[in-house]
């Protein structure tokens, strides 16, 4: 049931999220800095989420790389889930959660 859930949870983040970012850059364009940065610099609620978010970003990418030992491959990923966020998370949970077998520890690590 707990694999279940977790695969639905995944699933439905990155699709809420693949078919949001489709439709913005449908109406905004993709330039997505622009906006990002003039809200950090307004000190706003938006500014907040922006830094807050970025944090979480940067931990999944440097966690993305511990996990696959700093090698080339790692830092590529590392990078590609700061960039891309759930959009890349999301699937790479999924599958290392797969490739784990239920061990927590293998998981975490990839040992």
């Amino acid at each position: 049931m707990r694999n279940k859930l977790f695969a639905l949870t995944v699933f439905a983040l990155f699709l809420a999220t693949a078919v949001y970012t489709f439709q913005v850059m449908q109406t905004e364009g993709f330039d997505l800095f622009t906006p990002f940065f003039q809200n950090l610099t307004a000190i706003n609620w938006s500014g907040q989420f922006n830094l807050d978010f970025s944090a979480y970003l940067v931990l999944s990418g440097w966690w993305v790389m511990y996990r696959n030992s700093f090698s080339a491959k790692g830092i590529a990923l590392g990078v590609s889930a700061m960039i891309l966020g759930i959009v890349f998370f999301a699937p790479y949970l999924w599958l290392t959660y797969r490739a784990s077998e239920g061990k927590v520890e293998r998981f975490l690590t990839g040992k």
